[in-house]
């Protein structure tokens, strides 16, 4: 099996290839082919161990190549013992031949209260910046653990999404504008609804005026007053606040 692997990563070469000319050879000497099956799961295999370098009470979760590290901060011991552990990750990194980039990683406080000391944690040498939001796995994190700044970026996104499908299906059958409209612009405004839900009005309301679609493939206008139930059942669709429910 270890010569198998060995075969798959050494001894590859590259090149470059633009308008018909060719560079010279050159050995590749870190990283897996892309595109392969067993990169992945090589890469999977390096990191594997990342998780078990951080002390009792932090956890480590990992997604391909994204890390979060969290940890519940009671006193000034706790943030001293997150920055221990933010020193492990990089030795862990230097020692399996790896850097992190530390321009892209940010703290966030998960609290509703402003009395904690804001600790200044350091990574890779630079000053981690503090930040109320962020966006993890596709879903925006806020710092009091409320939702309607994800709801801002969904409907956004919505919005954008829809106006593209009302532009290039104009004169396209009803079950196609159908069928665009639920996998383009409904299936990203339920993407993990089973965390976030919808539990404000005005959270509903506003993914709820994207609920535009007739039977007949025409497509209303997005109302700028809170959609009723009245309203939307006229159309035949579920209330998102229906499905979300459901799906959580």
């Amino acid at each position: 099996m270890l010569s198998w692997i060995e075969a798959f990563l050494l001894y590859r070469q590259q090149l470059v290839l633009c308008d018909g000319f060719k560079s010279e050879y050159s050995a590749v000497t870190s990283g897996v082919p892309q595109g392969t099956l067993l990169g992945p799961l090589l890469f999977l295999l390096h990191i594997n161990d990342l998780p078990s370098v951080v002390g009792p009470g932090t956890s480590v979760r990992l997604f391909a190549d994204d890390t979060l590290i969290y940890r519940v901060i009671h006193s000034m011991e706790d943030q001293v013992a997150l920055q221990r552990d933010l020193a492990r990750l990089e030795q862990w990194a230097e020692s399996w031949g790896m850097v992190f980039n530390a321009s892209k990683c940010r703290i966030m406080h998960v609290s509703r209260s402003s009395s904690l000391h804001q600790y200044l944690y350091q990574f890779r040498g630079v000053v981690l910046s503090s930040v109320t939001s962020e966006k993890y796995l596709g879903v925006y994190l806020n710092h009091d653990l409320e939702w309607s700044h994800h709801i801002d970026q969904v409907t956004a996104k919505a919005a954008r999404k829809l106006g593209f499908v009302r532009r290039n299906l104009r004169g396209s059958p009803a079950d196609c504008k159908k069928l665009a409209y639920i996998s383009l612009v409904r299936s990203g405004m339920e993407y993990a609804s089973i965390i976030w839900d919808l539990y404000t009005k005005a959270d509903s309301n506003k993914l709820e005026k994207f609920n535009v679609l007739q039977p007949d493939g025409y497509f209303h206008h997005i109302p700028t007053k809170p959609v009723s139930l009245t309203y939307t059942n006229s159309y035949n669709w579920n209330l998102l606040k229906k499905d979300v429910r459901f799906n959580g």
